[in-house]
């Protein structure tokens, strides 16, 4: 299999991460394949990209993480229940709560000046 799609998606979702500003400028947070193909974890990293680690215990599908402007937390999309939905977790990996529950796919998290947390993308 080819791994170029894969490093591209990688490299893609860090910018992404990046350039949304995390609210501790030290450090990063992006998406990248794990090992197995379908898995898509989340990983923080040093801005310089040194101490990479896994945001999450689990394995599942997540992806299009953004931190939160006062950095208290990351809210990220995933597929775990079974569709796109959003879901908030703390930098450390702990308190993972899920933001929607619904019949549509939402993705693309984005804070705009309010603070009010809003999806950029739906789907039927």
């Amino acid at each position: 299999m080819n791994s170029a799609p894969r490093l591209v998606f990688a490299l893609a979702a860090a910018l992404v991460a990046v350039a949304a500003g995390a609210a501790d400028p030290q450090k990063i947070v992006l998406a990248r394949v794990f090992p197995n193909a379908g898995q898509i974890g989340l990983f923080l990293a040093a801005a310089d990209g040194s101490e990479e680690r896994p945001l999450l215990a689990t394995r599942d599908i997540d992806y299009d993480a953004v931190w939160a402007p006062d950095g208290a937390s990351i809210v990220f999309t995933s597929d775990r229940e079974g569709s796109a939905d959003l879901f908030r977790v703390k930098p450390d990996g702990t308190d993972v709560q899920q933001l929607t529950d619904n019949q549509w796919e939402e993705g693309t998290p984005a804070w705009p000046p309010s603070d009010q947390m809003k999806s950029g993308t739906h789907s039927p």
